[in-house]
């Protein structure tokens, strides 16, 4: 498993879901995929102090290339030492980027 290739994806689909949601773009809620995969992945970083710091400087500016990075990064460490959370995030981003 790629994990870094699967951070990628992940973030990919975040930050083009709070972009939506901060231009309250119509039909906010319709892609539930990536309101799953948002409300998941911020369920697990909540858990830390750092996680919930990547996480606020990525919600207040998802398009940032700096905060999509760190959050990449953040991302792919969990993974790589949590092989549920990288099965469950590559079952979620399939085919969403």
């Amino acid at each position: 498993m790629d994990v870094d290739g699967l951070a990628n994806a992940t973030i990919e689909a975040m930050s083009q879901h709070l972009q939506r949601v901060g231009a309250r773009v119509i039909g906010r809620l319709a892609d539930d995929a990536a309101d799953g995969l948002y409300r998941f992945v911020s369920s697990r970083l909540g858990q830390t102090v750092p996680g919930r710091q990547r996480l606020g400087e990525f919600e207040r500016a998802p398009s940032e290339v700096d905060h999509r990075r760190a959050m990449s990064a953040l991302i792919a460490s969990e993974a790589r030492t949590d092989a549920q959370f990288a099965r469950a995030l590559e079952s979620q981003t399939s085919g969403s980027v």
